[in-house]
């Protein structure tokens, strides 16, 4: 008897994503040599997750069962070979990501006189991850018997043979959440 059962269970995900990234594209003033520049980016987000890989093929039997009344009976148990059971499960969360660029190297009136510019960036963050990821492979709980009876002859029953493959199972999480690049060029 061979039975080989592969099974790739489920990978559930549950995001929330709640409040605001900001992006503040290029900016160039113009005209102005005297700049104040204000930015702020405030961003908030809860984020949930869960995934669940399992992979099986185990849960096998093998066995033989003998028995006679007269005379002799035989048997054999049958043989598993299973392969390998493989489960992997990975989640990656990226959450509030903010790029401020201020460039004033374009303005014109920067190049002739006193030119000042005042930057104020503020970056406020705040991220909330909760993250269950998990991973089963089973090639185990397998069974080989034998069993025999007899009444006035002989009964004889081998048992099965059982062979798996190997179970692997892997599970990766990673985050990346709050950062800001805030670059101003004058």
């Amino acid at each position: 008897m061979n039975k080989k059962l592969l099974g790739f269970g489920s990978i559930a995900a549950l995001v929330l994503f709640s409040g605001s990234v900001a992006l503040a594209d290029t900016w160039t003033p113009s005209g102005d040599l005297n700049s104040k520049i204000t930015v702020k980016n405030d961003s908030s987000a809860t984020i949930n997750t869960g995934a669940f890989a399992t992979s099986n093929t185990g849960n096998n039997s093998a066995g033989a069962l003998s028995g006679s009344m007269s005379g002799s009976s035989r048997a054999n148990g049958g043989m598993i070979l299973t392969g390998a059971a493989n489960a992997m499960t990975g989640v990656l969360v990226g959450v509030n990501d903010n790029q401020t660029q201020i460039d004033q190297t374009g303005n014109a009136g920067a190049r002739d006189g006193d030119t000042t510019l005042t930057a104020n960036v503020k970056n406020k963050n705040h991220a909330t991850v909760n993250t269950m990821a998990a991973s089963l492979a089973n090639t185990g709980n397998n069974t080989a018997d034998a069993a025999s009876g007899s009444m006035g002859g002989s009964s004889r029953a081998k048992g099965g043979m059982i062979n798996t493959g190997d179970a692997t199972a892997l599970t990766t999480v990673g985050v990346v959440a709050n950062t800001n690049w805030t670059t101003v060029t004058q």
